[in-house]
C-alpha cells in the first residue's frame, strides 16, 4: 500500500533507501509521478523512497542546498493555476496563485542545475521518459515499464479509489480536490480558465517564466 504524506518543508531521510523528491507546483502531476516512481524497481537493488507534496520555495531551497535528488514537473500556468484555484475553492485569488507560480519556478530556473525539471505534457504522455532522464542526471537506473498504457491505467485506478474515499467528504469538496478527470469539474474548469486567461492579458510573468524554463530544459537531458 502506498500513502502520500505532506512533508512540510522537511526531508524525512531514510538512510537505507535512495531518497527522491517530487516537487512541482500544485496540480502538476505530483501525485501521478510519485506513484509512478514508487512502483519502479532499482536495477541495482535497494529501495527508492519518494517524498512529495511540499509546494513551497523553502522546500526547494532545502533541496538545492543539500543537493538532494529532486524531480520538478512544470505545467503551463493557465492549466496549473486554474486547477489549483478550483482545488482551493476560491480561498486563494488568481493573483495570489500567479505570484506563487512565478516565485516557485523563478527559483527553479535560477537553480536549475540542482533539479531535474520535466515538462508536464511529456510525462503524462509517456512517464517512461523520466527513467532515462533520472539515469543521466543522477546515475541510478530504474526499470522501465513495458506496457505504459497499462501502467497509467493502474495509477489512475489507484487515484480513482482515493477519489471514492474523498467522496465521503461531500460531493462538492470531492469534485474540487481530487486530481482525477470528472465531467462536473471539467465544466467548472472552462469558466475559471477564461478568468485566468483574462488575468494573464495584463500579467504575463507566469507565462514568461514557464517559457524560459521550458526553453532551458528542451534538449537539456
Amino acid at each position: 500500500m502506498f500513502f502520500l504524506k505532506k512533508i512540510k518543508g522537511m526531508l524525512n531521510i531514510d538512510h537505507d533507501a535512495i531518497n527522491f523528491s517530487v516537487a512541482g507546483f500544485p496540480r502538476s502531476a505530483n501525485t501521478f509521478l510519485a506513484i509512478f516512481l514508487h512502483r519502479r524497481k532499482l536495477l541495482s537493488g535497494g529501495r527508492l523512497k519518494i517524498h512529495s507534496h511540499d509546494h513551497s520555495v523553502e522546500y526547494l531551497q532545502k533541496i538545492s542546498t543539500e543537493k538532494a535528488y529532486c524531480l520538478v514537473p512544470i505545467r503551463n500556468p493557465i492549466d496549473a493555476i486554474t486547477s489549483t484555484y478550483i482545488f482551493f475553492d476560491s480561498k486563494k485569488t488568481i493573483d495570489e496563485l500567479s505570484f506563487w507560480y512565478f516565485e516557485y519556478y523563478s527559483y527553479v530556473f535560477s537553480h536549475i542545475d540542482n533539479f531535474l525539471v520535466v515538462n508536464f505534457d511529456d510525462v503524462i504522455k509517456d512517464p517512461n521518459c523520466i527513467i532515462g532522464m533520472i539515469g543521466r542526471k543522477y546515475s541510478f537506473l530504474l526499470k522501465e515499464v513495458e506496457n505504459i498504457e497499462k501502467e497509467k491505467g493502474a495509477i489512475f485506478k489507484w487515484m480513482g479509489r482515493q477519489s471514492k474515499r474523498k467522496f465521503r467528504r461531500g460531493e462538492e469538496r470531492h469534485m474540487r480536490e481530487v486530481g482525477f478527470p470528472q465531467e462536473k469539474r471539467a465544466v467548472l474548469k472552462i469558466t475559471i480558465q477564461k478568468e485566468v486567461e483574462l488575468f494573464f492579458e495584463s500579467n504575463k510573468e507566469p507565462l514568461r517564466i514557464y517559457e524560459e524554463v521550458i526553453k532551458q530544459i528542451c534538449g537539456h537531458y
